[in-house]
């Protein structure tokens, strides 16, 4: 359909260059030019989660949450899922096919799922973000997997 953008899937050939992609997400972050307010397609969105993915030291007991993202761009189809592990050791997010036993559960566009974890903006003011389960296991995600590393302005962002 015209005007709509291309739609695909990694292989696990384009999953190898994941250490790449992770390096220039890192060297982007920084500039001060990020289009932080661009869209991006849930796995682009997840892949640069990954990349900023890091342990969350206050996490006693590994969380769980499943994370479902819609695709802004095409405004219809079916949502991509993922798995997030959360950790004090590590983050890790793997597509998920299967239901699996979460602490808490994610439905959210790209936009504005983006516009919590990079933006700082509060899920509350974000009209397609939802969640069930619990918020401190959907806001350690946020603290694990943010651009912005805990300590260096997200809170103050959030908070203002």
């Amino acid at each position: 359909m015209p005007g709509r953008p291309e739609v695909y899937e990694l292989t696990e050939w384009g999953y190898r260059l994941e250490a790449v992609n992770a390096a220039l997400s890192l060297w982007a972050a920084a500039s001060p030019t990020l289009p932080r307010d661009a869209d991006m397609s849930p796995d682009s969105l997840v892949l640069a989660m990954r990349a900023h993915a890091r342990r969350v030291p206050g996490v006693t007991a590994g969380q769980r949450v499943a994370l479902h993202l819609t695709d802004s761009r095409r405004g219809d189809g079916d949502p991509a899922s993922y798995l997030a592990r959360i950790s004090r050791q590590r983050t890790r997010i793997d597509k998920s096919m299967e239901p699996a036993p979460v602490d808490a559960e994610v439905s959210a566009t790209t936009l504005d799922w983006k516009a919590w974890m990079v933006g700082g903006v509060d899920a509350e003011q974000l009209p397609n973000i939802r969640i069930s389960g619990q918020r401190t296991a959907v806001d350690n995600l946020i603290v694990a997997t943010s651009l912005t590393p805990p300590g260096r302005g997200l809170a103050r962002q959030r908070g203002s």
